[in-house]
């Protein structure tokens, strides 16, 4: 049985205030631009070719599962807040991800109503074979 889990965020808003904090700007001078918000990545109002996607290599070494996520189901510590009612259940190798995607969905938008959500759920099983 699951007793604990490590989250690890990765998380980078692709944001003009961010970009600036990226080149050393401090915080608050960037979120004070008028475009702080504006978002200098997204699929779909640009060619494929100005989209610089974060690339990471993971070593997993022990059965685990990846979630990738927008900041509308990451803000507010939302997933190290909740895992245990909603991560560690879909360690089990039975349950549903795609229920188990959309009640992420649900308490997000519960939790952090003000934004959108996007998410994806993978569970990478690194032991023996099962079936």
């Amino acid at each position: 049985m699951l007793t604990s889990a490590t989250v690890v965020s990765t998380a980078s808003d692709h944001e003009v205030g961010q970009r600036e904090i990226k080149r050393g700007v401090d915080a608050e001078t960037a979120y004070s631009r008028p475009d702080a918000y504006q978002l200098t990545q997204a699929i779909g109002p640009r060619d494929g070719n100005f989209l610089k996607p974060d690339v990471q290599f993971l070593d997993l070494s022990e059965d685990t599962l990846l979630i990738l996520a927008s900041d509308g189901l990451t803000d507010n510590d939302l997933l190290e807040t909740h895992w245990r009612e909603t991560l560690a259940p879909l360690f089990n190798p039975q349950a549903d991800l795609d229920e188990g995607v959309a009640d992420l969905i649900e308490l997000g938008n519960k939790r952090n109503g003000h934004d959108n959500i996007t998410a994806i759920i993978i569970r990478a099983q690194v032991g023996p074979f099962r079936f």
